[in-house]
């Protein structure tokens, strides 16, 4: 296991104007992935990471026993690759460069922990923002639905309310029609026309 010592870090603290930790999960009674990563030596996504968090919970552990315990804990889940040759990437990528992610790093200082870290975060940002604007696609729809629901309601009491106003009119022109005949037979004319 790897101890915390700044020289052995694997992805060093964040910039305080890095904002896409943010969105992380961060567990008051548990340590941050960042220094997950940097104890175990294992590299885990954001979205994972909750995993460990729960059996962590379950474990009835202190922290410090949970991480000395974790390769045993996860024998066979846990696979070592070793690292060679020359990693070539553009600076300017900044999901792969690292830029403004770390204070004071320069890229030759970056390590391939931290250039995996900045992929997941950004991966992991994406997600949230990808569910955030779901959720709001959804209440739209949904929104949608209902007023359409509401809508046709509003059209069909109008409907019935025309019905009930011409059913009325009728009502009333009869009515008015029998007077007026009943007008022109009590004089002894005939109506001109009779009314419709």
């Amino acid at each position: 296991m790897m101890n915390n010592e700044k020289d052995n870090l694997l992805i060093h603290p964040y910039d305080s104007q890095y904002s896409r930790d943010n969105d992380e999960p961060v567990y008051e009674d548990f340590i941050s992935r960042q220094e997950f990563i940097n104890r175990t030596g294992i590299f885990v996504t954001p979205q994972y990471f909750g995993m460990f968090y729960d059996d962590f919970m379950e474990s009835h552990m202190t922290v410090d026993e949970f991480l000395d315990k974790i390769e045993e804990t996860y024998t066979g889940e846990i696979f070592e690759i070793p690292l060679s040759g020359t990693f070539k990437y553009m600076i300017m990528d900044d999901d792969v460069s690292c830029m403004g992610q770390y204070p004071d790093a320069f890229p030759e200082d970056l390590t391939i922990w931290e250039m995996m870290d900045s992929l997941a975060t950004e991966l992991y940002h994406k997600c949230i923002y990808s569910e955030k604007r779901i959720e709001e696609a959804i209440g739209i729809a949904n929104d949608s639905i209902r007023l359409n629901e509401e809508l046709r309601d509003t059209c069909k009491k109008l409907q019935q309310q025309r019905d009930e106003l011409l059913n009325a009119c009728k009502g009333f022109v009869q009515k008015m029609e029998k007077f007026h005949l009943v007008s022109y037979n009590s004089l002894n004319v005939a109506p001109s026309e009779p009314l419709n």
